[in-house]
C-alpha cells in the first residue's frame, strides 16, 4: 500500500527531525506518526486478519507479564499516571513492530523496499543538516569531546548523527546484498553513512557496525559447508580458539579491567557513571532493584547531569531487575526465532549481536523514541515471519508465478 510507504517515509522523517529540533516540535510529530503508521498498519487488515497475525503463545504470556509488572514498576514512582502513559507506548511500539514486520515479510521484496525508504529518508535529511549552516559545521571542527574533533552538522550531539549513519549502513548492506540491481547506489550509499559515520566520531556506532560485517561474513562463511558435522566441527574449533586465545591474554584481559582511567577513556567516561548509578540508585533498595523507579524517571538522572548511556543500566534503573528478565527473555526469543528462519537468519543473528552491542553504549535498549531501536527490533521482529511461498501454476500457455502480497 502506497499509504503505508509514505506514513514510514514520514516516521523515519520525524525522527531524525527530532534529533535536528530542540523545539518540541519533532517530538510532537515523531508521536503523530507513530500513530498514523499504526492505525494504516491496522487498516491492512479491513477485510480480515489472517491466521499468521495472530499473537504466537509466548507472545501472549510475555505481554501479559511484561504488564503486570509494568503495572507494578509504575506504582513506585511518584507520578503514577507518566510511568502509566510509557507503558502503553511500549505496548503500541510492539505493537507496531510486529505488524510492520508481518507487512514487510508478506510483501514481494518488502524488506528492499523498506530499506529504501530508510536510506532515502536518512541520506536527505543528513544532506540537509550539513547544507543548511555551513559556517556552524566548520566551527564543529574546534569542537571537542574527551580530547576528540567531532563534526555534526546541526544534529543536537554527534551521537545522533552516528545512530542514524549507522541505521543507514545497515539498511544499505542489506540491500546491496539482497537486491539484483542498484549494486553500485547501495555501494555509494555505504560509503556516504560511512563517511559521516567518521565526522560524527561515533564509537558505538562504528564498533557495532563492524560486529554486524563480522558476524554477517562469519555466518555466511559457516552456511557454505552444507554437512552438519562439517558446522559442528568449526563452531567448536571457533569456540576453542577463543578460550585459548582468552587464556592467553588472560592477564592482559585482568589489567585492562582493572585500569579505571583506560576504560573510562575507552567509554567516554561511561564506566565510572555506571558504576555510580549502580550502587547509589539501584542496589540499595530491594524493592526498587526488583521493580526499578517508574518508567520515564530517567530524566532525574539526566537532571543531575549523570551520563546514561546504557540501555541495559537505564533500563534496570527505570523498570527492574524482574523487567530487564523479561526484555531479555523476548531477546533470546526473537533470537532463536531468526535462527529457523532459513530466510532471515544470517542477517537476523548480525542485526541482533550488533544491535545488542550498541545498546550497551547508548540508551537504545527500551528508548525507543530512537532511530536505532526503531529500526533494529523491526528486523528483530521479522524473524517471527516466513516469506510467502511463490506457488507455480501451469497453463497451456505460459507458466505463471503468483506471490502473495499485502
Amino acid at each position: 500500500m502506497k499509504i503505508v510507504k509514505f506514513l514510514i517515509f514520514f516516521l523515519f522523517s520525524s525522527y531524525i527531525i527530532f534529533y535536528l529540533d530542540n523545539s518540541g516540535i519533532g517530538q510532537k510529530l515523531k508521536w503523530m506518526s507513530i500513530f498514523l503508521v499504526f492505525f494504516a498498519l491496522l487498516f491492512q487488515f479491513k477485510r480480515g486478519i489472517p491466521k499468521k497475525i495472530i499473537l504466537q503463545k509466548f507472545m501472549i504470556i510475555w505481554l501479559f507479564l511484561f504488564n503486570v509488572f509494568g503495572v507494578i514498576t509504575s506504582l513506585y514512582f511518584d507520578i503514577l499516571s507518566s510511568s502509566l502513559t510509557t507503558l502503553i507506548g511500549l505496548n503500541l511500539y510492539f505493537l507496531i513492530f510486529y505488524l510492520a514486520s508481518y507487512s514487510i515479510k508478506s510483501t514481494d521484496n518488502g524488506i528492499i523496499k523498506f530499506n529504501k525508504i530508510v536510506i532515502i529518508t536518512s541520506s536527505l535529511l543528513i544532506i540537509f543538516a550539513f547544507v543548511v549552516n555551513l559556517p556552524l559545521t566548520l566551527s564543529q571542527v574546534h569542537t571537542y569531546f574527551f580530547g576528540r574533533v567531532r563534526i555534526y552538522g546541526i544534529f543536537q550531539h554527534p551521537n545522533y548523527l552516528g545512530s542514524v549513519c549507522f541505521v543507514g549502513l545497515l539498511a544499505s548492506f542489506i540491500n546491496l546484498r539482497l537486491s539484483k540491481g542498484y549494486k553500485k547506489a547501495y555501494f555509494l550509499s555505504l560509503l556516504f553513512f560511512f563517511a559521516f559515520l567518521i565526522l560524527s566520531d561515533s564509537r558505538g556506532g562504528l564498533y557495532s557496525f563492524f560486529i554486524f560485517l563480522a558476524v554477517y561474513y562469519s555466518i555466511t562463511f559457516v552456511k557454505k559447508f552444507k554437512k552438519l558435522y562439517v558446522r559442528l566441527f568449526l563452531f567448536i574449533f571457533f569456540w576453542l580458539s577463543l578460550l585459548m586465545v582468552f587464556l592467553l591474554l588472560k592477564n592482559f584481559a585482568l589489567s585492562i579491567l582493572e585500569n579505571d582511567e583506560l576504560l573510562n577513556t575507552f567509554t567516554s567516561g561511561r564506566v565510572d557513571n555506571w558504576r555510580y548509578i549502580i550502587d547509589n540508585f539501584i542496589t540499595r533498595n530491594t524493592s526498587v532493584y526488583l521493580f526499578g523507579h517508574g518508567f520515564s524517571s530517567v530524566q532525574y538522572l539526566q537532571e543531575i547531569k549523570l551520563n546514561t548511556d546504557n540501555g541495559y543500566i537505564v533500563w534496570l534503573y527505570e523498570a527492574g531487575l524482574l523487567n530487564l528478565i523479561m526484555v531479555i527473555l523476548l531477546f533470546l526469543y526473537l533470537f532463536f526465532s531468526i535462527l529457523k528462519n532459513k530466510t532471515w537468519n544470517t542477517f537476523g543473528v548480525a542485526v541482533f549481536l550488533s544491535y545488542a552491542t550498541y545498546a550497551f553504549f547508548e540508551n537504545f535498549l527500551m528508548n525507543l523514541g530512537h532511530i536505532v531501536p526503531l529500526y533494529c527490533w523491526i528486523m528483530l521482529f521479522l524473524g517471527l515471519f516466513n516469506e510467502p511461498k511463490r506457488k507455480i501454476v501451469n497453463t497451456e500457455t505460459t507458466t505463471v508465478e503468483i506471490t502473495h502480497v499485502v
